[in-house]
């Protein structure tokens, strides 16, 4: 019995948040981690907060921009090694939601504005998940359930998921469009067959 570190992908609308709550259940809440994005261990200027209108606000200016992603790299790198490899050795799951290629993905979502190749490279420098679960559907029913962003934006996001999902041996891609059970029962079933099946923290362990 060992954790690992799992990503959950896909464009927005694909389901990735009710996945991982219900991998979290599945697994056990005293097994598992959730977090959203990256492990943030270096200070933050601002509070998290929910985006709703993910291309609502207009993306910083080039140098900002650089800025931001360098600051994004060194919190993920610094985070992975720091607070996330220490949990996977104790045998936990680590639950990733919209890692890395996320950004090169969609920087809009995060308000920058440099190219999707810089974006890229910086991410192969980075720790790289154990299991990617790629969730993909029809850019129509990713649209029904996210109606903020165009049909065009949606089918541009499946297709750069396309590019830049891992090889196969690391990257399982599941139907969001079928019910959520089966979606969980086959991710559940692929981290169980990549061995990322995790122990229950001690009762004295902490996150």
């Amino acid at each position: 019995m060992r954790g690992g570190i799992v990503a959950i992908a896909g464009p927005d609308g694909a389901g990735k948040t009710a996945l991982a709550m219900r991998l979290v259940d599945r697994f056990g809440t005293d097994a598992t981690m959730r977090i959203h994005q990256r492990p943030r261990a270096l200070p933050r200027r601002t509070e998290d907060r929910v985006v709703t209108r993910p291309h609502a606000a207009r993306p910083y200016g080039r140098v900002a921009s650089y800025a931001k992603i360098a600051y994004l790299f060194l919190d993920t790198f610094v985070g992975w090694r720091l607070q996330l490899l220490p949990l996977v050795q104790r045998g936990i799951l680590v639950i990733v939601e919209r890692p890395w290629p996320d950004i090169a993905v969609d920087p809009r979502r995060y308000r920058i504005d440099v190219p999707p190749a810089a974006a890229s490279f910086l991410g192969r420098l980075l720790p790289q998940p154990d299991l990617l679960l790629l969730m993909r559907a029809p850019a129509a029913v990713l649209r029904q359930r996210k109606p903020e962003l165009p049909l065009e934006e949606t089918e541009r996001q499946l297709a750069a998921w396309q590019g830049v999902a891992p090889p196969s041996d690391r990257c399982v891609h599941l139907d969001a469009a079928e019910p959520l059970d089966i979606v969980v029962e086959r991710a559940a079933r692929a981290i169980t067959s990549a061995g990322l099946v995790p122990s229950p923290r001690s009762p004295s362990s902490c996150a």
